[in-house]
């Protein structure tokens, strides 16, 4: 009697030890779930900063390149004016040599108004397209700096994310 007596307690605690193992694996697989949520939580939450962070360098480059082209217009316009203004100023001058030099016949030819205006159109442009190529060298530079930056940015990411993972698994296992 006293033996199975027991044997009925022995079967018991081992029923009882059976249920405090399911209980304790069940808190440990909801423990682990909980913290791989909170990992994705924070590595969700550190890639959105870093997407913020790279928005808002796109957004301040194309800002400075808005400002340099904007720069670069009002140069152009000021240079073009200044050289409208030069034309206009000479205008008068060489009509007049022109026209003396057509009352006052001799061997020399005189030089075509035309081709002086056209020399001058062509060395104003000579000097814009410089300053235009100049200009567009200085945007596809600093472009290029962004990018590079925006690449090591990524880089520093995906190596934060890994090394967090790692760490996750480690505490998973």
């Amino acid at each position: 009697m006293s033996s199975n007596w027991e044997i009925k307690k022995l079967l018991e605690a081992d029923r009882l030890a059976g249920e405090r193992i399911n209980r304790a694996k069940q808190r440990r697989v909801e423990r682990e779930k909980l913290i791989k949520q909170e990992a994705q939580k924070e590595i969700d939450s550190f890639k959105t900063t870093k997407e913020e962070e790279i928005m808002e360098m796109e957004r301040k480059l194309k800002l400075e390149k808005d400002r340099v082209i904007s720069e670069l217009e009002q140069e152009i316009s000021i240079k073009l004016e200044a050289l409208n203004r030069i034309v206009e100023e000479n205008k008068e001058a060489v009509i007049k040599k022109m026209l003396g030099q057509i009352f006052d016949i001799g061997p020399e030819m005189h030089q075509s108004f035309d081709h002086l205006e056209k020399l001058i159109k062509q060395e104003a442009q000579k000097e814009i397209d410089s300053f235009k190529t100049t200009k567009e060298e200085e945007i596809m530079e600093m472009e290029r700096k962004l990018k590079l930056e925006k690449d090591r940015v990524i880089s520093e990411l995906e190596q934060e994310i890994s090394i967090k993972l790692e760490a996750l698994n480690r505490i998973v296992e």
